[in-house]
């Protein structure tokens, strides 16, 4: 069972982005300072043609609407190198945001009172970029007047920055957005646009932001959240659907950050009953490419299916059903929430962690209820 934030609220798809320093890059800046960290992800966002190989279904190196975005066989789109066991970003009960290392007895690290001692206020979401050094939040920081303005700090929590495009702050509601590696591409749901929920991304070049591009012009689906970037920033894949809190049917749908080549990955009737009565939901990918997803086909369970395939494949043990948000981590392996775990109390979502094919199950953070409205995974 999953639970959103409040509704989306007004938001205009005007943003820009402050830059900041990134622990362990090359050539990194403070906030706001020239082009620091910009270089680990930068060739992923060009032009939407990263991780492309041969004609691709290309035209001029952009790939047409609607047509499948050919990465080739096995692209890992810059896939980071793991470090350690890696880090699973999430809400607490006590409306903190934490990091919890993905292995069992793993630290939890406080995310929210170090992101207070730079600015005091309320984080709506916070999300990880793979790579670890960039936390891209929806808060109420930065004396930020809606409640939802957008914040981008580095992984150290040493730094931060409200977005603030032309000295006006974003206000950009409650979602969530993401950050690549490198923290150089973000994509954010926002309203405004020609849907009810759009996704926007922004890009920096040099020192420099672009302007927000639209992503989901040409989609079908009223509502496009929950979105996850690919490492590289070069596409990014998210809930889409006629619902914001993704009742059925909702599909996974994907295109790249360029705003060509929106796709439904699949839909409802993808599954094994191929009916139109379920809801695909918190997509991420592989370090290959390749889309991890919650499906309740027929119980909420942990699904994966490859690139140019239709045919998803169950990861959850049949024990473990109830099985939700999941998100992948740099190695591979797979966090989620296992709601209601034979031995557990009180209703809780605990934090799971398992190997890329559904082996291995292991109990991370148990004994409280996570609150499930999205993670993120990194290193």
């Amino acid at each position: 069972m999953r639970l959103f934030g409040r509704v989306l609220g007004a938001a205009g798809p005007v943003v820009a982005l402050v830059a900041m320093a990134a622990c362990g890059s090359s050539g990194d800046a403070g906030p706001g300072g020239g082009d620091g960290g910009s270089s680990s992800g930068s060739s992923g966002a060009s032009s939407g043609t990263s991780g492309a190989s041969g004609d691709g279904g290309q035209i001029d190196g952009r790939v047409p609407d609607g047509a499948p975005i050919d990465a080739g066989p096995d692209v890992a789109f810059d896939a980071p190198p793991p470090i350690g066991a890696g880090r699973v970003t999430l809400r607490l009960p006590d409306n903190k945001w934490h990091r919890v290392a993905a292995t069992v007895g793993g630290v939890v690290e406080d995310l929210t009172t170090p992101m207070d001692a730079v600015s005091s206020g309320t984080d709506n979401f916070v999300n990880t970029s793979k790579d670890g050094n960039w936390l891209v939040a929806n808060s109420g920081r930065f004396s930020c007047g809606s409640g939802s303005c957008l914040d981008l700090f580095a992984g150290t929590l040493a730094s931060g920055a409200e977005v603030k495009p032309g000295g006006s702050s974003v206000k950009s509601g409650d979602a969530r957005p993401a950050v690549s590696s490198g923290g150089n591409v973000i994509v954010y749901p926002a309203t405004g646009g020609p849907h009810s929920v759009d996704l926007y991304a922004i890009k920096k070049t040099g020192s420099a932001w672009s302007k927000p591009l639209p992503l989901t012009e040409k989609s079908p689906f009223a509502f496009h959240h929950d979105v996850s970037i690919a490492s590289d920033g070069s596409r990014a894949v998210f809930d889409c659907g006629a619902d914001l809190y993704a009742q059925p049917p909702t599909s996974i749908c994907e295109v790249a950050t360029d705003g060509t080549g929106f796709q439904e990955v699949l839909s409802p009737g993808d599954g094994p009953d191929h009916g139109a009565s379920h809801a695909l939901h918190h997509p991420d990918y592989t370090p290959q490419g390749d889309f991890v997803f919650e499906a309740d086909w027929p119980s909420e369970q942990i699904w994966k299916v490859a690139r140019g395939s239709k045919s998803p494949v169950k990861l959850s043990p049949p024990t473990e059903t109830d099985d939700n948000s999941p998100c992948v981590l740099p190695d591979g392996r797979i966090a989620s929430l296992w709601l209601n775990r034979p031995g557990s109390t009180g209703n809780a979502h605990e934090l799971k962690v398992m190997k890329a094919d559904g082996s291995g199950s292991v109990m991370v953070l148990t004994g409280t209820d996570i609150v499930d409205i999205g993670m993120g995974c990194g290193n």
